[in-house]
C-alpha cells in the first residue's frame, strides 16, 4: 500500500452514504465486484445537486439507472473496470468503511474495482483542488468520469450524454465548492453538538455534560467511535490503544478543518494532538505505523460489531481516575499520559517507531 497522502482524505455525508449504497447494491445482485457503476446509481438514487446535473430529470435518471441495471444482468458490460488499482491509506480506508457498513452477517462483500479506487482518489483530488476540506458528490462525480475507461462514463454514452459536457459544468458549479455535511462519523459534529467547542452552543451545556458523562468524559465517548474508525480504515479486528492515538490526532484534524477549538473549559487539558504535531507526528504518519504495528483482520467484523481490546478500556478507566486526583477535566492530556504509562504498550510503541522521545511527551 502506497504510503504517500493526498492533501484531502475525508468525504461528505452523502458521499459516505453514495459508497456505502454502492457496496449494498453489489452485495444485493450478488456481483463480484463493486465497481464505478454502483457508485453512479447510486448518486443517481439520491437527491444530490451532482446528481440533477448529471440527469436534471426523474426520467433522465430511471432512464440511466435502468442501463446501469440491465447491463449488470448478465454482465454486458465492455469495460472490465481493471484500471491499475489505487493503495493509499485514504482511498482503501474510505472503502473498508463503506464495506464496513454494507456488511451483513454471513455475507461475502465483493471489492471494489480498480477503477472505482482511481475514480474516488481522483475525487478527493477535486475537493482539494477546489479548496473544500472534504470531497462532496460534485467532486465524486467527476471523479467518476474522470477516465472514459470506466462504467460509469460507459452509462453516460448509453444514454447519449456527453461526459466532457457534464465535466465542465461540474467545475464550475456552486456545490463544487461546497464542503457538504460532515459524515455521521465525524467526532467534531459530536463535540459541537454537546456545546464543547469554542463559540459553539450545543443543545447540553458544558456543565451539564459533564453532570451527565462524568468529568469531562465526553471527550473519551467520542474518542471511542473515532478509535473503532480508524482500526475499520487501516483493516485491523479490534480497536487498540493505538487507535486511541490515532483518534486523539483525528480529532485534532477534524477541528483544523472546521476551524474550531475546544473550549476553554477543555483546552487547557487537550492539547495531546498539538504536542505530538510540534513532534512532527501526524495523523497519516501514525496511522501508516500503525498498519505495520497491529496484525490486520483475519475475519472483517459486520456492520454493527467491533471488537476492543480490554488494554483500551483499561486506558480509559485509568486515564478518567488520574484526571479526579489531579482535578483537571479528562481531556487528551491525561488519556495521552496513560496511553504512554501502559506497559509494552502499543500507543508508545508507535511513537518510539516514529523517533519520538515518548518520556520527553509526560
Amino acid at each position: 500500500m502506497s504510503r504517500t497522502t493526498l492533501p484531502c482524505t475525508e468525504v461528505s455525508r452523502e458521499v459516505a452514504e453514495a459508497l456505502t449504497e454502492a457496496f449494498r447494491g453489489a452485495i444485493r445482485r450478488e456481483q463480484p465486484a463493486v465497481g464505478t457503476e454502483h457508485v453512479l446509481s447510486a448518486l443517481l438514487d439520491g437527491d444530490s445537486a451532482a446528481g440533477k446535473v448529471l440527469a436534471p430529470t426523474v426520467r433522465a435518471s430511471g432512464s440511466m439507472m435502468g442501463v446501469i441495471r440491465a447491463k449488470g444482468i448478465g454482465d454486458h458490460w465492455v469495460h472490465d473496470e481493471d484500471a491499475e488499482p489505487v493503495h493509499d491509506l485514504a482511498v482503501t480506508g474510505l472503502l473498508r468503511e463503506a464495506e464496513w457498513a454494507a456488511r451483513q452477517k454471513d455475507s461475502d462483500v465483493p471489492p471494489p474495482t480498480g477503477a472505482l479506487r482511481a475514480a474516488l482518489r481522483q475525487a478527493l483530488l477535486y475537493a482539494d483542488e477546489h479548496g473544500t476540506p472534504r470531497a462532496n458528490t460534485a467532486h465524486l462525480l467527476m471523479g467518476l468520469l474522470h477516465s472514459p475507461q470506466n462504467r460509469a462514463h460507459e452509462a453516460l454514452r448509453e444514454c447519449r450524454v456527453d461526459r466532457s459536457d457534464v465535466l465542465a459544468r461540474l467545475q464550475v458549479h456552486p456545490s463544487a465548492r461546497e464542503p457538504g455535511e460532515p459524515p455521521r462519523t465525524d467526532t467534531a459534529r459530536t463535540l459541537r453538538k454537546m456545546g464543547l467547542l469554542t463559540g459553539r452552543r450545543g443543545q447540553l451545556s458544558v456543565r451539564l455534560v459533564a453532570k451527565l458523562f462524568g468529568n469531562g468524559a465526553p471527550v473519551f465517548m467520542v474518542l471511542r467511535p473515532e478509535a473503532r474508525r480508524q482500526a475499520i480504515r487501516l483493516g485491523h479486528g479490534e480497536v487498540t490503544t493505538a487507535h486511541l492515538l490515532l483518534a486523539v490526532l483525528a480529532l485534532d484534524e477534524q477541528l483544523t478543518a472546521a476551524g474550531e477549538r475546544f473550549s476553554p473549559e477543555l483546552a487547557g487539558s487537550s492539547t495531546a494532538a498539538e504536542r505530538l504535531r510540534t513532534r512532527g507526528v501526524t495523523l497519516h504518519a501514525a496511522a501508516s505505523a500503525a498498519l505495520d504495528l497491529v496484525p490486520a483482520a483475519e475475519n472483517r467484523p459486520r456492520a454493527g460489531e467491533f471488537p476492543e481490546n480490554g488494554a483500551l478500556l483499561k486506558v480509559l478507566t485509568k486515564a478518567r481516575w488520574r484526571a479526579e486526583e489531579n482535578g483537571v477535566p479528562a481531556g487528551t492530556d491525561v488519556l495521552l499520559a496513560e496511553l504512554l504509562a501502559e506497559p509494552d504498550g502499543l500507543a508508545g510503541a508507535l511513537l518510539t517507531g516514529l523517533g519520538v522521545d515518548t518520556d520527553d511527551l509526560v
